[in-house]
């Protein structure tokens, strides 16, 4: 941890957030040269950086090894087509391009991937899995980051960034219940959504949170870092936007219950509120799609109807979708 005085300091850099995002971009401003200070509210690391499995990447030396030849021009058009064109193209291409030499970044900083797997089947083999998962990319990252030198402020809020006469400045953070503005010549936002904003959820979505949908794995997610981005002029882009998928039962004893998560998402009869089939279970391996089929049903929950036959296949051959 920091001193105090040193949020009184000016820097080169301001990351706000402490996962994969705000460490890389923190990271790589010190590898340059710069003075760089990230501010993370919770206090811990990583924020949901920790739950990640691994990431994705097409022409990597990994997917060389194992001669994976799916090409960054085949994979653009994919995620292109698979939004109907509705994605920024310029922002897919350059997520695209710059995912090999990612990979290669974080090999170099100490991040060891397992390998190059399909994410569902019959996809190409774009899913870089990492050893330890994201948490141990996050203390290999965090670990590097002091090494060079940067600051990590936990428990200490980002209230607004910066800007005078066209130009960012810095931000305003809280500090033992004050209010206190730290220089930077550049600032990087890299927290998370709004998963725990009740009123964003609604206004933009159309649930209502903790009632038909559920944040799961999202602590203090109030969209904080998107609410600062546009009062410094970000365009309001992809904010209608979220990411679901089919959960078990939940309850104070959830941890306990992950068991029934997982037969939750297997491809066996599905049906909605009203007891009918809505839609060819083997999408079950594509979670876009599953979030999706489910999103119609306002009621929040949809079935899963499995007999002992079933039960007992699972438990001595296994599960099919992990």
């Amino acid at each position: 941890m920091a001193a105090e005085e040193d949020v009184n300091k000016s820097f080169d850099v301001i990351a706000i957030g402490s996962g994969a995002t705000g460490l890389a971009a923190g990271l790589t401003a010190a590898e340059g040269g710069a003075k760089v200070i990230i501010f993370e509210k919770q206090p811990s690391l990583g924020g949901s950086s920790n739950f990640f499995e691994g990431t994705f990447a097409v022409e990597s030396e990994i997917q060389k090894e194992r001669y994976i030849t799916y090409s960054r021009d085949e994979a653009f058009r994919a995620m292109m087509d698979y939004s109907h064109w509705k994605a920024d193209a310029r922002v897919v291409r350059a997520f695209v391009d710059e995912s090999a030499a990612t990979i290669s970044w974080l090999q170099q900083n100490g991040v060891e991937f397992i390998e190059a797997k399909n994410y569902m089947p019959n996809s190409p083999g774009t899913y870089h899995t990492i050893r330890g998962k994201g948490e141990a990319l996050v203390k290999t990252l965090v670990s590097k980051a002091k090494e060079k030198g940067v600051i990590i402020k936990l428990g200490t809020e980002v209230k607004r960034v910066l800007k005078e006469e066209g130009r960012i400045t810095g931000v305003l953070v809280e500090e033992n219940g004050e209010d206190v503005e730290v220089k930077a010549k550049a600032v990087v936002i890299g927290t998370g959504g709004y998963a725990n904003n009740k009123q964003w959820i609604k206004k933009y979505v159309g649930y209502e949170l903790d009632v038909n949908i559920v944040p799961i794995g999202n602590v203090g997610k109030m969209g904080d870092g998107i609410r600062m981005a546009w009062e410094v002029g970000a365009a309001e882009k992809g904010v209608d936007l979220l990411e679901m998928f089919r959960i078990g039962p939940l309850g104070p004893d959830f941890q306990d219950k992950c068991h029934l998560h997982t037969v939750a998402i297997q491809p066996v009869l599905w049906v909605d509120p009203r007891g009918e089939r809505f839609c060819d279970e083997g999408i079950a391996f594509n979670d876009s799609l599953v979030g999706n089929v489910n999103a119609r049903f306002k009621e929040g929950y949809t079935w899963s109807i499995l007999d002992d036959s079933i039960k007992n296949k699972m438990l001595t051959d296994g599960i099919v979708r992990n």
